[in-house]
């Protein structure tokens, strides 16, 4: 899958979740009832495997012979336990100073950089993409409510942590939000940006816990923007009329002269949008708080496209821009 969602040696998807808090990736995977602790979510998403750095060799073969020769200061990640004959598999070149973080370290480290105690259930969701080259976490940090007199929105908050074996990112910590009406991420009054805490793949970062921690205070802290940002588009009236101008703004309609097939796709894209905005109606009742959470359950679970790969998105605040502009719009 273009997503990176694959099946481990056992014919399991490496992904295991908390069912009490919905079914992500549409349910495939590993089902818990309940939070998981460390050691339970490494086995149960098959991220119980360990990732070597080993010397790079080149293979030269002439008409004298074949010589194998080491690639000075280069090496390459390989996993064991993977679902090849061998039970290895290589995941890419990496340079001298990189230093694996090892699936259980990953978990292991998001777990106390959140201040559970070891051994505490607090692991909501945790899995591997790409045969294992990324592996991730979702931590929980308790819940926040949004006008809580009123329509009493729960928001669910979560520290998601992820690292890659192929040198193609650092590890990331992100601030993770959740609304579990719709299950959709929650960023109002937060860009990707100001959520995320970047480790470098160097050796000690596990070392490092007390650095991530106090940037983690400073991001914790922003969940108070993100009700704050919340209860301000609660007071701002919104009709249909404002839910197209909004969708217009985020996703440009097309121009006159463009082709009808663009022209079905926008209109395609509103109905949704709008039918979304009718539900929420019900719940929150008709404002700002309403059309932006239509829009992010449209990027989140309804766009076209693989219904994995919006997952990531979503958990990885790529959709993060068109969010802050649709607030924006509402806003304004």
């Amino acid at each position: 899958m273009t997503s990176g969602l694959f099946r481990d040696r056992s014919n399991e998807y490496a992904i295991a979740y908390n069912q009490r808090n919905g079914n992500p990736w549409h349910g495939e995977g590993q089902a818990f009832d309940g939070l998981m602790t460390v050691e339970e979510a490494l086995k149960a998403s098959h991220c119980d495997f360990v990732v070597h750095k080993v010397p790079m060799e080149t293979t030269v073969i002439d008409l004298e012979g074949t010589y194998r020769l080491d690639v000075a200061d280069q090496y390459v990640t390989v996993r064991n336990n993977a679902a090849t004959e061998s039970g290895y598999e290589a995941f890419g070149p990496v340079g001298k100073v990189y230093e694996p973080f090892q699936p259980d370290e990953l978990f292991e480290f998001a777990a106390e950089v959140a201040a559970h105690a070891p051994g505490q259930a607090c692991i909501d969701v945790g899995g591997a993409l790409f045969g294992g080259r990324m592996v991730f976490c979702h931590v929980d940090l308790g819940a926040v409510t949004v006008d809580p007199d009123g329509i009493n929105d729960t928001i669910l908050t979560g520290l998601a942590a992820m690292t890659r074996f192929d040198a193609k990112m650092s590890t990331v910590l992100y601030l993770a939000n959740i609304r579990p009406v719709c299950n959709n991420t929650v960023t109002a009054g937060l860009r990707a940006t100001q959520r995320k805490i970047t480790i470098r793949h160097t050796a000690g970062q596990v070392a490092r816990v007390e650095e991530a921690q106090r940037a983690l205070g400073f991001i914790i802290a922003r969940r108070d923007t993100v009700v704050e940002a919340a209860e301000r588009l609660l007071r701002v009236e919104c009709s249909l009329s404002d839910v197209e101008r909004v969708v217009a703004g985020v996703f440009p309609k097309p121009e006159p002269g463009e082709s009808d097939s663009r022209k079905r796709n926008w209109d395609e894209r509103f109905q949704m949008i709008a039918a979304n905005f009718d539900v929420e109606v019900e719940t929150v009742g008709s404002n700002g708080w309403a059309v932006t959470n239509a829009i992010g359950e449209f990027l989140d679970h309804q766009q076209k496209g693989d219904v994995h790969a919006r997952n990531l998105k979503a958990m990885t605040g790529q959709t993060d821009e068109l969010k802050a502009k649709a607030e924006a719009l509402v806003l304004a």
